[in-house]
């Protein structure tokens, strides 16, 4: 039986870069931030999980993640209570 952690990427054009998404199997966001290569990414996920503790699937639109960011992600005051409690999700477990 494997221990690697499943992981999906997306990524998503914006204005100001391209944003990588990195979610779980379960749909739990793992990593979020602007890069224009996966080099960035991996690095933080083999902080999280170690060199060999994971497998990246590149998918599109891993639970309706990057469709959500694209259609209500706007930078406005109601998201921020969102991405709250996305936080509170991702690092319960």
């Amino acid at each position: 039986m494997s221990n690697l952690i499943h992981l999906l990427l997306d990524r998503l054009t914006s204005p100001i870069g391209t944003m990588m998404l990195v979610c779980d199997t379960a749909g739990r966001l793992r990593v979020a931030f602007f890069a224009e290569d996966e080099e960035p990414v991996r690095r933080q996920l083999v902080r999280q999980f170690g060199a060999y503790g994971f497998l990246v699937e590149a998918t599109r639109n891993p639970h309706g993640l990057t469709d959500w960011l694209r259609k209500d992600g706007a930078p406005r005051a109601p998201i921020l209570s969102r991405i709250d409690a996305l936080r509170k999700v991702v690092f319960r477990g």
